[in-house]
């Protein structure tokens, strides 16, 4: 990648691995053009996993370009000339021609055939979920018939055995988080050119399913002692030095016993893991619009420096969502949903769930604050917080909660 042409010209870049370039005035953008007044603060994003290369425009004020031509999101090729304002940049993609039949990651995506794969020691009985890393089965442990679930991965293009190695080391060490609210790796292996991950069998029950019939104050209280659960799991990992960086509904597993409803953490370490080897390439982009509402601001311009703070943000995303059935940031594209994660305040909870408590709206959107140091200092002290409102005794006709203190 080169710039031909601006305030920076004459530099270049070279990619061999999974990352992400901001283009902008902002001190954050790795292409930081200050003095260029037709740039935005945050204005385009390119996510490169060699050799795919895409492009996302911020919902900038003077628009991104390829080729001369305005584009909101695109997926790039050998020859591409990216024009921001008055600056230029070169796609070059050794070893590849520019061919108009080349197929986007979300058409190759669309054309995979799934079918069930052979994995020693198991067997396979059912699909029971699908998602952008790949898909979830039903299966029997042949040497003691223990009901477990396997997650599959076939990696997106050819990675080196060193990378693959890497992989399930860095895996296998995540099998010795033990704590009630975190779903168990029992194993994980490579079958041929096949990852896959052998973890406890939750019975998962569907939110809606739970609070379907419940009071108004129930439709409160339970989605909160849920995310209770969460935090409780997302501190014991933040004390052993371990970020998920994925928080969302998708990744939570919700039990039912008689009258009790629990929330258990799963899919820890995958999100960072896949990355550092470099296995998830670039997501579809239909998959990544349900991921980008619950990431932290920071998270979205560097993911690989993800902290304690960005769970404590999609913490607070996933409980915005139990409760009000909306995102925080909704958006019909890629772009549109960048730049209100970077820029826009959420829309204030209690316009959507008027009957939320005002105290509880207050701390929802604390953690939801852009900036980390304006957030909870910790899962366990937004768990502490949050607390209060599992317990019948919050709720009331009238909230006469005192405000937040912002300590």
């Amino acid at each position: 990648m080169s710039i031909v042409a601006g305030p920076r010209s004459g530099s270049a870049f070279r990619f061999t691995d999974y990352t992400v370039i901001l283009v902008g005035t902002d001190d954050a953008a790795e292409i930081s053009v200050s003095e260029d007044a037709a740039l935005s603060r945050f204005h385009c994003r390119l996510e490169i996993s060699p050799p795919v290369c895409r492009l996302v425009d911020l919902s900038s004020q003077t628009g991104t370009f390829v080729n001369g031509e305005p584009v909101s999101e695109r997926e790039l090729v050998n020859g591409d000339q990216i024009s921001v304002g008055s600056t230029e940049i070169q796609i070059a993609v050794a070893g590849l021609d520019r061919t108009a039949d080349m197929m986007s990651c979300d058409e190759i995506a669309s054309t995979i055939i799934k079918s069930s794969p052979q994995i020693p020691g198991y067997e396979l009985t059912e699909e029971i979920g699908t998602g952008a890393l790949g898909c979830v089965y039903r299966a029997k442990r042949i040497e003691d018939g223990l009901d477990v679930a396997v997650k599959v991965v076939r990696p997106g293009r050819s990675h080196s055995d060193d990378h693959l190695r890497l992989f399930v080391r860095e895996i296998s060490i995540l099998s010795q988080l033990a704590h009630p609210r975190i779903v168990r790796y029992h194993e994980c292996g490579r079958a041929n050119d096949t990852l896959f991950f052998v973890m406890d069998l939750v019975r998962n029950v569907c939110l809606d399913q739970i609070l379907q019939g419940q009071s108004p104050a129930s439709r409160v209280r339970i989605p909160c002692g849920i995310i209770v659960n969460i935090l409780e799991a997302l501190q014991y990992a933040h004390e052993h030095s371990l970020v998920h960086r994925d928080v969302k509904p998708e990744n939570i597993l919700i039990t039912r016993s008689r009258k009790r409803v629990k929330g258990l953490l799963a899919d820890f370490g995958l999100a960072k893991n896949f990355e550092l080897a470099g296995i998830s390439g670039i997501t579809p982009s239909g998959a990544i619009r349900g991921t980008i509402p619950y990431m932290a601001p920071e998270q979205l311009l560097n993911a690989r420096h993800a902290t304690p703070s960005c769970d404590v943000y999609s913490a607070a995303a996933t409980l915005y969502r139990y409760l009000s059935g909306q995102v925080p940031f909704p958006g019909d594209s890629l772009s549109e949903l960048y730049h209100c994660v970077l820029e826009e305040a959420p829309i204030p909870i209690q316009e959507l769930v008027p009957h939320v408590p005002t105290r509880l709206a207050e701390v929802i959107h604390r953690a939801l604050c852009k900036d980390p140091r304006d957030r909870f200092p910790s899962a366990e002290s937004f768990q502490e917080v949050l607390l209060q409102f599992t317990q019948r005794s919050a709720y009331s006709d009238a909230d006469t909660s005192p405000p937040l203190a912002s300590g």
